[in-house]
């Protein structure tokens, strides 16, 4: 099945919802190792070679593509989170990416190679952008030409 299909092409469920997506937030709290998955060392070696194939190839970051990125060990693994973000829980957190130890633009080319394995990228606002930097910008919140993660603001809850 293409990822295009899988991500986009299942349908909506009908009456009361049951099932691995039916849960209350408290349920989850005892159940943490279920849906929070962190890195090994080898995934994350994995990611860092990616990166640096992407950056030695100078590929841009939107150009990304699954085959720019290729994760040999951890991509199987992408695909059965991907499976239960679709068809089961809904959600999964990813822990473990030492952030501090790259660039903003290494971050990014990891997290969007990241985000091949997981689905298709689409704008995520009317400018576009398909990878956004959530950093307070000075800009304040009842600023109609604001986003909410340009500020300081507490964001709430959103998918």
């Amino acid at each position: 099945m293409s990822l295009m299909r899988d991500t986009f092409d299942y349908p909506m469920p009908s009456g009361e919802i049951t099932g691995p997506s039916a849960w209350y937030g408290s349920e989850l709290t005892t159940r943490h190792k279920e849906w929070i998955r962190p890195f090994s060392a080898i995934e994350l070696n994995e990611l860092d070679t990616a990166m640096r194939g992407i950056k030695e190839r100078g590929v841009g970051i939107v150009d990304i593509s699954q085959d720019d990125f290729p994760l040999p060990i951890l991509g199987p693994a992408l695909n059965d989170i991907r499976q239960d973000v679709l068809r089961g829980r809904g959600f999964a957190l990813l822990r473990g990416l030492p952030v501090d130890r790259y660039s903003t633009e290494e971050s990014a080319i990891i997290y969007f190679g990241l985000g091949t394995h997981m689905g298709i990228a689409i704008a995520q606002n009317m400018k576009g952008h398909v990878l956004g930097h959530v950093k307070d910008l000075g800009r304040h919140e009842f600023d109609p030409n604001s986003r909410i993660y340009q500020t300081t603001a507490r964001q709430q809850f959103h998918t």
